[in-house]
């Protein structure tokens, strides 16, 4: 399936006029609002092809790497921290939220060894284990439940061996991910938990203002400071 470019969503960040069309992504790991279409990035971003035959060329290849994975479907879906790895130009990317979109940076070599996840959600399963789940879909079994909803982990990739864990707690640095205040890095100064059918609120100094949001909006990139590159010039535009 295909979508009119003016009615693409402006998280995409790419030009509305060029064509008439533009790519949806499949479902998967990401939610439809919270990705990109390899084949937008490769083609419309990246700008490694001009045309969506010469996109799947280059995936047909095997040239293209998410998060460590070979990935071949034009339309798979690409969300916030995944990491892409191009090894025939020798570069990597980052996907992460500036400005209110999903924009991709470029980042160290050795960066896209690792990866953030946001822990979504966290049960107990047989043999007395706990499974978390990331934001990516990715789900890790351990045998310690000491993370809680809302945590971030570190990760190496594509193995998925936790490196490193961020607390949603106050001092902890973090991403405003959706919300009026998208983009904004700030440290935690307050988090109301609420025993209702509402999300917990969390309150972020974002340079010399605090901002209200909830925790749903929240994503934990470090502890004094961000964990991962984002740098806004760095930005592929």
């Amino acid at each position: 399936m295909h979508l009119k470019r003016l009615n693409a969503s402006k998280h995409y960040s790419v030009p509305k006029k060029e064509n008439k069309f533009i790519t949806t992504a499949n479902p998967g790991a990401h939610r439809k609002n919270e990705c990109i279409p390899l084949n937008v990035i490769i083609r419309d971003i990246l700008k490694l092809a001009e045309t969506t035959k010469e996109v799947k060329s280059i995936l047909h290849d095997e040239k293209i790497k998410i998060d460590g994975t070979i990935k071949k479907e034009k339309k798979y879906n690409v969300g916030l921290m995944d990491v892409i790895s191009i090894e025939e130009i020798d570069k990597t990317y980052r996907v992460v939220t500036i400005e209110g979109r999903l924009r991709v940076v470029e980042i160290k070599k050795e960066d896209a060894k690792q990866k953030l996840g946001k822990i979504i959600n966290k049960m107990m399963i047989k043999g007395k284990k706990c499974q978390i789940t990331l934001h990516d879909g990715r789900n890790i079994i351990l045998n310690k439940p000491d993370y809680s909803v809302g945590d971030s982990l570190m990760i190496s990739i594509p193995d998925q061996k936790i490196k490193d864990h961020f607390k949603l707690d106050k001092g902890y640095t973090v991403i405003i991910t959706s919300g009026k205040h998208t983009g904004n890095i700030g440290k935690i100064t307050k988090v109301d938990i609420i025993k209702t059918p509402e999300d917990t609120k969390v309150t972020v100094k974002v340079e010399d203002k605090e901002v209200t949001t909830y925790k749903r909006n929240i994503f934990v990139i470090g502890k004094d400071k961000p964990e991962i590159t984002i740098d806004k010039n760095k930005i592929i535009r």
